[in-house]
């Protein structure tokens, strides 16, 4: 179901988690076994994560993320990737 309004992220930890990146690492290092074909990242927020995940071997990374303020950012950051597909909503 898509919503007709979503609300806004309003915290700043997302910009603190920007520079995790030895917690990512570790996150992609567990999961990397069973990363491949295609992957979707429930709430993308700005793309801290689905940086490193891009780095996994998938073929195809979809995005989802519900908040328009962290929708804008995301597609601002992350780069042209034919593997990533970005979806603003809620499932």
């Amino acid at each position: 179901m898509i919503h007709s309004q979503l609300l806004p992220y309003c915290t700043d930890e997302l910009d603190a988690m920007a520079h995790a990146s030895n917690y990512y690492s570790w996150l992609l290092h567990n999961w990397q076994p069973h990363l491949q074909g295609t992957g979707l990242e429930l709430g993308a927020g700005t793309g801290n994560f689905s940086l490193h995940l891009l780095n996994a071997p998938i073929d195809r990374l979809i995005l989802l993320e519900p908040a328009p303020n962290l929708f804008s950012q995301l597609r601002s950051r992350l780069p042209h990737d034919k593997r990533v597909e970005l979806r603003h909503g809620v499932l």
